[in-house]
């Protein structure tokens, strides 16, 4: 989950898109954050190098967020690979004992 500004928690992959504007009002530039879902997120800010500097946070964490699940996911994916390959070994070495002791012999053409 990232954190936008201290009023709502996001999941990065939820993100649609990240997108700045300026309104005629009391806080006049709004960062929108766009959800796959349709909902749209807006905070408002009174300087506009508040809003630049948020929008570029948040992109960062985005960002970071995503690449951490990939990284997260090829650890998996080795560490699945590495069992597998042990998994292989042992059941190999299991049926040449076998066949030692049943007294198999295997005749290749």
């Amino acid at each position: 989950m990232v954190k936008f500004s201290s009023y709502h928690y996001i999941n990065p992959k939820e993100v649609e898109s990240v997108s700045v504007c300026k309104t005629e009002s009391e806080y006049p530039y709004d960062l929108k954050v766009r959800m796959k879902s349709g909902k749209e997120l807006v905070v408002s800010y009174i300087q506009i190098c508040d809003r630049d500097r948020a929008r570029d946070n948040l992109i960062i964490d985005i960002q970071r967020a995503l690449r951490e699940e990939q990284v997260s996911m090829s650890n998996v994916l080795t560490r699945i690979e590495n069992e597998l390959h042990i998994i292989d070994k042992r059941q190999l070495r299991v049926w040449r004992q076998l066949k030692q002791l049943l007294g198999i012999s295997i005749e290749e053409d």
